[in-house]
């Protein structure tokens, strides 16, 4: 069965897909492999905590809690944090020679954006 579909979705690579098409083929690619994740894993509603649609008991909450608040308090991590938007900014903005440098700088900043508002949501900080 693993031949056949790889056989498939060779045939459909060389087709000259939509951009809707291709995006639509690799998340199926990739989520049915487990490459990457492609439903949130971290949701809340009100002060219930599901981590990947399951709800989490108390203890384990706790235990989330505790180490995302350490996390965001960690020194080590915050001077790490710090040194890579400095990175990001400097190859983004002042050493970029294409768009595309100027992207994955801004994308470095979105990520660390992201991972502190999943912090504060686990921490419970929002």
């Amino acid at each position: 069965m693993t031949k056949l579909a790889i056989k498939f979705i060779k045939i459909l690579l060389r087709r000259n897909l939509s951009v809707d098409e291709a995006n639509e083929l690799t998340a199926f690619i990739l989520d049915k492999t487990g490459a990457l994740p492609f439903k949130e894993i971290i949701t809340h509603e009100g002060n219930e905590l599901y981590i990947n649609g399951v709800p989490v008991d108390f203890e384990k909450a706790r235990l989330i809690r505790e180490s995302a608040i350490a996390a965001l308090e960690n020194p080590a991590l915050r001077l790490v944090r710090e040194q890579a938007a400095f990175a990001a900014v400097t190859h983004g903005v002042h050493h970029a020679e294409t768009p595309t440098q100027m992207l994955f700088g801004r994308a470095i900043l979105w990520w660390a954006q992201q991972e502190q508002r999943f912090l504060e949501i686990l921490a419970q900080q929002h």
